[in-house]
């Protein structure tokens, strides 16, 4: 038999609004609601079933694979995976890496799972066989792409779509930078595991900004996004140890160089920052955050998600 060769890439994700609330146990007891994009920066993993022994590539977690490799109880013979440059991104990397490997592992096995089962069993491992504590959104980002509103609750996830032609409008205004501060604390989501009656209630605001952008993303002006994202930052800093003197000075600097709003991407502490400004800003605002030694990320929105095929 001749051996099978899979080529499987999946999108990191930008998240916009209410990050923190797809948490357990938060998100269990009282429904999370996100809104987040799949954006143009994909990892891409190539596997096959030939026999053979199988080496890893040089900077990569065994222990991550092989959680994959048992959960379908599939040895591949080789493994070439492809990463984008900056892993401790705050773009969901690893999820993207997780959604890649189930679809490939699927393919080869001949299992056939949709998005939402890729998405699941993605974060299934990571958290329950791997010990990774983080929600669920960036899983299914990275499963179905796109620009998307997606809440979840006892019974699952619901992802509803933006148009894409709506998406492509409002990411002309974005902006995105890779900080190049590698967050130090690893654990700033696992104080979402002790939920107090003060986060909760901060968690409820969080959400509730994700449920009116929502309501206002397809009349809205680009302006009032941008406006809500300031509106949310400045509220998630008070209460969560997110950000850092020098992520402070970066976006008081954008928002001096005419930006609306913006936020840092994943959990806090460093990664890349998102921003939305008017078109006529973004020369300024990149000249001014290059200075600091910020890294302007060109981007799209990645309207694909995961896709897997035999090569």
């Amino acid at each position: 038999i001749s051996e099978m060769r899979v080529i499987s890439s999946a999108p990191v994700r930008a998240s916009l609004f209410g990050g923190s609330t797809d948490v357990n146990p938060y998100c269990e007891l009282y429904g999370g609601a996100v809104i987040s994009m799949a954006i143009n920066i994909r990892q891409e993993i190539e596997m096959s079933d030939e026999v053979g022994e199988y080496k890893y590539i040089p900077g990569a977690n065994p222990k991550f694979y092989e959680a994959f490799f048992k959960r379908f109880n599939f040895t591949p013979g080789s493994l070439k995976v492809s990463f984008p440059e900056r892993i401790e991104s705050g773009l969901g990397s690893s999820a993207s890496a997780a959604v890649t490997l189930v679809a490939a592992l699927a393919k080869l096995t001949n299992k056939k799972l949709s998005r939402e089962e890729i998405a699941l069993m993605a974060w299934d491992v990571e958290v329950n066989d791997l010990g990774m504590f983080g929600g669920l959104q960036d899983q299914y980002a990275a499963a179905f792409g796109g620009l998307n509103y997606i809440t979840f609750g006892k019974e699952g996830a619901r992802v509803i779509p933006f148009q894409q032609a709506l998406g492509d409008e409002l990411q002309r205004y974005m902006l995105l930078f890779d900080t190049r501060i590698t967050r130090t604390d690893t654990k700033i989501q696992e104080s979402m595991k002790n939920l107090t009656d003060f986060r909760k209630k901060n968690l409820d605001i969080v959400k509730s900004f994700a449920t009116h952008a929502y309501e206002i993303l397809n009349s809205a002006d680009p302006e009032v996004i941008g406006t809500m994202l300031d509106s949310a930052w400045e509220f998630k800093k008070k209460t969560n140890n997110v950000t850092t003197k020098e992520i402070d000075s970066i976006y008081q600097t954008a928002i001096e160089s005419g930006a609306w709003g913006g936020k840092l991407c994943g959990s806090g502490g460093g990664g890349c920052m998102i921003f939305m400004a008017p078109l006529y800003k973004h020369t300024l605002i990149k000249n001014n955050l290059s200075n600091m030694g910020c890294k302007w990320i060109d981007f799209e929105i990645d309207w694909n998600g995961v896709s897997t095929r035999f090569i």
